[in-house]
């Protein structure tokens, strides 16, 4: 996982638990968010994250609420453009308590519904309840990099960032041997399949809509994989270096120092030019080495070129 890892959790339904559920299932995440944990509860419905501190360090605390109070949400992740979602929410006549990503998608999803994910561009894994309706919505991001897993139960649905804390509330830790089989075919298991036959993977650009009595799953976003472009190789160049300069630029406003792990590779280097160039804060780079010279991968490392361990 990257940098911005926090861990959410929560379920809707009529409760057969103690109200201590939900905490444990969040103490399951500390590892993922130690800086802060937040709950909200309501009839039939908790919400509880666990909190790694990168955006409005301060005031960005979860669960947040848009001006209604009527929606609530949590996430794991980063919205890198919600500053300037945010500003365009104010000029909407919408009203900020933080700094924060997390009250934008409160806000957003109150202003477009579930369409405010078009207007996104970030990582994330998002809780959002609907008090006006009641529902439930479940989102995860275009290419999966952030995990969300659910269980449907006797009650309603049970969601957390990770298997463990879906187990510690009860869910059976009992083995898919459809997905067991994917791992040795594939190597990895797909989603919505989790090696546990209990738990689901809501699959990436998926809104999982639950309204108390059925769930229902929509595409969000599909990449056109018949799109051609007739550019030339210099402009293929420069449409690179221009989306890649502008990717490392939207990471650069953390209020925490940043940092980079050099590969050694054209990769790493590239992003470690284009973040000296874009942020005005000292950089930390890190390399990797191992006693072995074959497991490092490269010719500089066979012939001990490698960075010091």
């Amino acid at each position: 996982d990257s940098l911005s890892m926090c861990g959410i959790a929560g379920r809707v339904g009529a409760s057969d638990t103690s109200r201590t559920t939900l905490e444990a299932m969040v103490a399951t995440l500390h590892h993922r968010g130690p800086d802060d944990r937040g709950y909200y509860r309501a009839p039939g419905i908790e919400l509880g994250m666990a909190r790694l501190a990168i955006v409005d360090v301060a005031h960005g605390q979860q669960p947040t609420h848009d001006n209604s109070g009527e929606i609530t949400a949590i996430f794991n992740g980063e919205i890198y453009n919600f500053a300037e979602l945010r500003e365009d929410l104010m000029k909407k006549g919408y009203r900020f308590d933080s700094n924060g990503d997390c009250e934008v998608i409160a806000n957003l999803f109150h202003r477009y519904g579930k369409d405010f994910v078009s207007h996104l561009r970030g990582m994330f894994a998002i809780a959002i309840w609907d008090a006006r309706e009641r529902n439930l919505y479940l989102i995860r991001d275009r290419v999966g990099k952030k995990p969300l897993l659910y269980s449907v139960t006797n009650n309603g649905i049970i969601f957390a960032s990770e298997a463990r804390a879906l187990i510690e509330a009860g869910v059976s830790k009992g083995v898919d041997f459809a997905a067991l089989n994917e791992v040795l075919v594939f190597g990895y298991v797909n989603s919505p399949r989790t090696i546990y036959s209990k738990i689901s993977a809501l699959p990436p650009a998926t809104i999982l809509t639950f309204n108390g009595d059925r769930i229902s799953t929509e595409k969000y976003w599909s990449l056109d994989l018949n799109q051609k472009n007739n550019w030339t190789h210099e402009r293929s160049l420069h449409e690179i270096e221009v989306a890649l300069r502008g990717s490392v630029k939207a990471r650069t406003h953390y209020e925490r120092t940043s940092g980079i792990f050099l590969s050694g590779g054209v990769d790493s280097s590239l992003v470690a030019k284009y973040l000296t160039e874009e942020s005005s804060q000292k950089l930390n780079s890190y390399s990797v080495r191992f006693d072995e010279a074959a497991f490092d991968g490269g010719d500089e490392c066979a012939s001990g070129a490698c960075p010091v361990k």
